[in-house]
């Protein structure tokens, strides 16, 4: 196992996420060491030991909350939020590391940030905006941000109640790029007893979005469209996107846990569980591969639960979609390919789990807390 990205005594922010660019990864994450204030960090891997991206910190003005990390051919971009609320990304070349903002600050005060770069690596960022129930999507533009749309379906019915998690892909398509987002819609549950009225329960639903000049409701019409319901809070959710597959993975916590992965087809155009089974709702990427019009298609998940020795870890599950230009593509099932006590064998707990895909291997990055040592920063290599 490659020696920790970063460790300190204290906490670390929950958030982690990796990207790799040939064979180098990068991990982005929020940390602070030696009486520091919270700082964003982007470092390299050589294979050997950890170098920070530009010489230092990224930013050490920054909300201790989520960070996001995505990388073209020859760039990186990170985006967080800064202490005034705003949204920041910024940008460097890789040969010639430097950070220097990529557009004016987006002054949304987040709750939850997420970030995407198309095939030209124009960026785009999903987010939840103070005071909003329903997230936005807001793309590069210049050196400012241009809002796609307004990503509301129908919120009537949900009261007015938050979203409390966001995912977001996008997925190239003849049509271009399309912005695909995931996110819980509270609705109110029916009143079984109509002779005894009382204020509506709500239960969360799991609503996909898809823009497509407009923003619409992948499958069905309507607020109450989606994937999965529960009675609980959504707990995780993600999206993936990959060739024209889309996926995504939830996870609804207490009174009622309900998790799973759905794959999107358009023929039949519904969602439906593939493989033997479902793993828990976590992380997922996936890459597409084919020759000669053979199939070739990967998904990994990641799953934290606990080990046999005590304590919680990672596990890692992939499920393979193979196919001949004769034959009609088929699933070979989840299989566990790293289990908790092997991906994670020091782990007594571990949070902000991220995880990119590359020609077959997975790269996971995370937050592990172990007995005896200090808060660390870690990533993990699946080949």
């Amino acid at each position: 196992m490659p020696s920790p990205v970063f460790q300190q005594p204290g906490p670390i922010a929950a958030s982690t996420d990796v990207a790799v660019v040939g064979d180098t990864p990068y991990v982005a994450f929020i940390g602070a060491a030696g009486g520091a204030p919270a700082a964003v960090h982007v470092r390299a891997y050589d294979g050997t030991t950890w170098t920070a991206v530009g010489g230092g910190p990224v930013d050490t003005t920054v909300a201790a909350t989520a960070v996001e990390l995505s990388a073209t051919d020859d760039e990186l971009t990170v985006a967080y939020a800064h202490t005034d609320g705003a949204i920041r990304v910024r940008r460097t070349s890789i040969a010639n590391p430097a950070w220097k903002p990529v557009a004016d600050d987006l002054p949304a005060n987040p709750a939850l940030v997420r970030l995407r770069q198309d095939d030209s690596g124009t960026a785009y960022i999903a987010y939840l905006a103070a005071g909003s129930s329903i997230p936005s999507v807001a793309r590069e533009a210049g050196f400012g941000w241009e809002l796609v749309g307004s990503a509301d379906p129908d919120t009537s019915a949900s009261g007015g109640a938050a979203v409390s998690n966001v995912a977001f892909a996008l997925a190239s398509t003849t049509g271009g790029v399309q912005p695909h987002l995931a996110f819980d819609l509270p609705m109110p549950l029916e009143n079984t007893q109509p002779e005894n009225p009382s204020p509506p329960a709500f239960a969360d639903h799991l609503v996909v979005l898809r823009w497509d000049g407009v923003w619409q409701v992948v499958v069905q019409a309507g607020v109450t469209a989606g994937v999965g319901t529960g009675v609980g809070t959504l707990g995780a959710v993600d999206l993936e996107s990959f060739g024209d597959q889309l996926w995504t993975s939830y996870e609804f916590t207490a009174p009622v846990a309900k998790a799973g992965i759905k794959q999107y087809t358009a023929t039949p155009d519904s969602w439906a569980t593939v493989g033997n089974a479902s793993p828990s709702g976590g992380r997922i990427a996936g890459w597409m591969g084919a020759a000669g019009g053979a199939t070739n298609h990967e998904l990994f998940a990641t799953r934290v639960g606990p080990k046999p020795s005590g304590g919680v870890g990672i596990a890692l599950l992939r499920l393979r979609i193979v196919g001949t230009p004769s034959e009609p593509a088929t699933v070979t099932g989840w299989t566990t390919v790293a289990s908790e006590t092997k991906l994670t064998p020091n782990s007594t707990n571990v949070g902000g789990v991220a995880i990119e895909v590359v020609q077959g291997a997975a790269y996971i990055s995370y937050i592990e807390t172990a007995a005896g040592q200090e808060n660390a920063v870690r990533l993990v290599i699946y080949k």
